[in-house]
């Protein structure tokens, strides 16, 4: 099964897939494939968080921040697609069954654009 078949299969389990997410899911799914890729160059290249300049002061390594941003975009998107807790009551707010407003199609397309819009 592929991430994003998981992904879809768990939106469908929380009962608020639908079809207009499969492009944000794509996304999802290739930014941690694209995480794997540098993670595992990153141990290739023996782990350092921090690289010399020129003058020999510490300077934050490059690879390690890419890393790091990369984390907080994919908890980003997974946070609007709810699939953390605190995405999915974001989604399920105000009703407490998932039933209400917070669940139509119109409302959680609204916060994935927010979201995309605030560059997160």
């Amino acid at each position: 099964m592929t991430r994003e078949q998981k992904y879809t299969e768990q939106l469908k389990a929380l009962g608020v897939w639908q079809e207009v997410f499969a492009p944000e899911v794509h996304t999802l799914a290739m930014m941690e494939r694209e995480l794997q890729r540098m993670v595992k160059a990153w141990k290739a290249a023996g782990s350092p968080v921090t690289d010399e300049t020129a003058n020999g002061s510490p300077t934050s390594n490059r690879t390690w921040d890419a890393i790091a941003a990369l984390r907080r975009d994919i908890l980003a998107h997974r946070d609007s697609l709810g699939l953390t807790p605190k995405g999915l009551h974001r989604l399920r707010r105000g009703t407490g069954t998932g039933t209400g407003d917070a669940d139509k199609p119109d409302n959680v397309l609204t916060l994935i654009r927010s979201r995309r819009e605030k560059g997160a």
